[in-house]
């Protein structure tokens, strides 16, 4: 028995494929696209039986990979410097959209600020027109008042015939309400 002695400096040659010496990573691509449309336009237009999609899915994804045509000739060194061009290029996109999507948020920052500030100035515009307007007592003009409850109009004897027996006893309630001063101590109804 003789052993195989391999040769340590000279590295192992790439075995040439036998069948699919074309580019199949394409194939497949073209394969599915012209696959779909040609099935599209079956389904839509031609109502042919038999499925042209599938076949010529398969007719494409065998002639595109089988074909030497349509092989890669680039060499190792050009398919390296490719995907290098394509990292470099795609980290610049990425670093472009970080720096869009910064300014974009700086933007939006800015305008909330803006906009919480419009909101506090018409906060304070409107505590400032409830100042003016607060409930005053109209003998003393003092703001420092209380509120008793619902105002509730007199008994009535008009509602009491009208009604019933109970109805006008209690009083009827209204929209306004009772207050008291606490400095000089009237009563008042607003």
């Amino acid at each position: 028995m003789e052993e195989k002695k391999t040769n340590p400096t000279k590295p192992e040659e790439k075995k040439e494929p036998k069948f699919w010496k074309g580019n199949t990573e394409n194939a497949f691509a073209y394969s599915i696209t012209i696959g779909f449309f040609v099935g599209a336009a079956n389904m839509i237009f031609l109502h042919w039986g038999r499925h042209p999609g599938i076949v010529s899915m398969i007719l494409i994804f065998l002639i595109v990979g089988t074909n030497p045509a349509f092989a890669d000739k680039r060499t190792p060194e050009e398919k390296s410097a490719d995907a290098m061009k394509r990292l470099h290029e795609e980290s610049v996109r990425k670093q472009a959209q970080a720096a869009k999507t910064q300014n974009t948020m700086q933007a939006k920052s800015d305008k909330m600020d803006e906009q919480i500030k419009k909101n506090q100035l018409k906060i304070q515009k409107q505590q400032i027109r409830e100042m003016r307007h607060a409930m005053k007592c109209p003998h003393c003009h003092s703001t420092n008042v209380k509120p008793l409850g619902v105002h509730r109009k007199d008994f009535s004897l008009g509602r009491q015939f009208m009604w019933g027996y109970g109805s006008g006893s209690n009083g009827k309630a209204t929209r306004k309400t009772d207050f008291v001063c606490m400095k000089c101590g009237k009563r008042f109804v607003k």
